[in-house]
């Protein structure tokens, strides 16, 4: 699973600044629309939630601008995560050259997804950054575990990535499936409210959302100075190496009949 992309890693890092500039080819701003678009939600976050219907978040009291971070911190992973895994289920019917041929490796094609993807909430997050210290100055010394929290996450990514892309050439309903689910996961999400505000009767439906533990973590290190549950931490890691493993062993098994059906 790793080995593999290790080895090809000259042609992944090909692939991904390929898929980088496919996204924004056409278009009269290029890459220029990386950086217009998290301003764009940025700004209406910080006027619908803040300025409009002045939202407060329990337990902390923060004016209409901090409250835009609050929302954007989640919204940035969640992007992330919801957009990956619906390009997901067109991705092997997308690249048919690419499935004619033997020696080409389809497995790092999710890795490639995902990369492109991280790269677009690597820009939002500079925003994010810009915002932030403008507003709050220098982060606190939890903010250092924010990559710890982003790395599983992406790790899941792409395992959940392996299994649609798989599972996409044969059941073609998977895409529209995914536009029901994926919005469904982000409210799902503590995204505009912390956990604590879950009622617990409902809180393991949040709790099995992989998108839950890492807004939190990030949110908490970012603005409460809190470092994360290491325990937690450990657990959602092992978790994120169990559900690509299990994606990546789907994948190969499926992959030899992918030709076949497309």
């Amino acid at each position: 699973m790793f080995a593999g992309a290790w080895r090809r890693r000259e042609l992944l890092v090909q692939l991904t600044i390929r898929e980088i500039e496919t996204y924004f080819r056409g278009s009269w701003l290029g890459k220029i629309w990386a950086v217009v678009v998290p301003l764009f939600m940025l700004g209406m976050y910080t006027l619908v939630f803040g300025v409009v219907l002045h939202v407060h978040w329990p337990g902390k009291e923060r004016n209409e601008w901090e409250m835009a971070l609050l929302y954007f911190a989640g919204l940035i992973l969640s992007t992330f995560f919801v957009e990956s895994i619906t390009r997901a289920a067109l991705l092997v019917q997308q690249t048919p050259s690419f499935v004619k041929k033997v020696v080409f490796p389809l497995e790092i094609l999710p890795w490639v997804l995902v990369g492109g993807t991280l790269f677009r909430a690597a820009i939002a997050a500079g925003v994010l950054a810009v915002y932030y210290l403008a507003l709050e100055g220098l982060p606190p010394w939890s903010a250092v575990t924010v990559p710890l929290a982003v790395a599983p996450l992406a790790l899941i990514t792409v395992g959940l990535c392996w299994i649609f892309a798989a599972i996409g050439v044969f059941v073609r309903d998977l895409r529209h499936a995914m536009a029901i689910v994926m919005p469904a996961m982000m409210f799902l999400a503590p995204i505009f409210f912390p956990l604590s505000a879950v009622p617990e009767s409902v809180r393991p439906i949040f709790l099995l959302n992989p998108l839950t533990f890492p807004v939190e973590t990030i949110r908490a290190a970012l603005f409460f100075g809190t470092w994360p549950n290491w325990w937690g931490l450990a657990a959602y890691a092992v978790i994120s190496l169990i559900v690509a493993r299990l994606g990546f062993t789907i994948f190969q098994r499926l992959r030899p009949t992918f030709a076949d059906v497309i």
